[in-house]
């Protein structure tokens, strides 16, 4: 697949370029001081927001949550997660569900004007869990955006499977202090359809 050939600054960021000029319009217009990210695979996404924040608010943590740490650590060992990303960038490594992992999580981000971006396992239960534990981290006026709800809208999970958009359907049931976005992703070209929760 082609989106697993992007990169930037040579580390690996299975995103589509059109939601990574979305993400850098948010960042700016929010200014968070912490961003949370659930499955980083290689860290090119946590990477990328790490040289946005520099320009928009050098003090920004940005904390990439993997069950995985193989490719990352290789990114690492590599020298292209260099040092200085890192003074911005905590990784987590664990399941982002885990109540160790949550709780590591809000060591760092309690208090602080909070973004988050799911984009581990797209199952609409895990996606689901991960909505109702991570939504406490984001701020008033900012976002919970979830990857991969194109899946279900292109069919590509099957006609019997349900992913990350039954789970951001099922979670507004349940919720008013969430609505979505309807101005984003504003492209035809985005992994995160109905995505986008201010």
């Amino acid at each position: 697949r082609e989106e697993f050939k992007n990169r930037w600054l040579g580390v690996g960021v299975i995103q589509y370029p059109s939601d990574l000029l979305a993400y850098a319009q948010l960042l700016y217009q929010t200014k968070p001081e912490v961003i949370i990210e659930t499955g980083t695979n290689y860290g090119g996404l946590a990477v990328y927001f790490a040289t946005l924040m520099e320009q928009i608010n050098h003090e920004a943590t940005i904390i990439p949550v993997d069950i995985d740490s193989e490719k990352w650590d290789k990114e690492v060992a590599e020298g292209r997660i260099t040092q200085r990303m890192l003074k911005q960038i905590v990784f987590i490594k664990g399941d982002s569900v885990s109540e160790q992992v949550v709780h590591e999580v809000q060591k760092h981000a309690n208090g602080k004007k909070g973004l988050v971006l799911l984009d581990s396992l797209h199952a609409k239960d895990h996606v689901l869990k991960e909505l109702r534990l991570y939504f406490k981290f984001v701020a008033e006026d900012s976002y919970l955006i979830v990857n991969d709800t194109h899946l279900e809208v292109l069919g590509i999970m099957g006609p019997d499977k349900e992913g990350a958009l039954s789970a951001v359907q099922e979670f507004l049931k349940s919720t008013n202090e969430f609505v979505i976005d309807s101005s984003f992703p504003n492209t035809i070209l985005s992994c995160s359809p109905s995505g986008f929760l201010k």
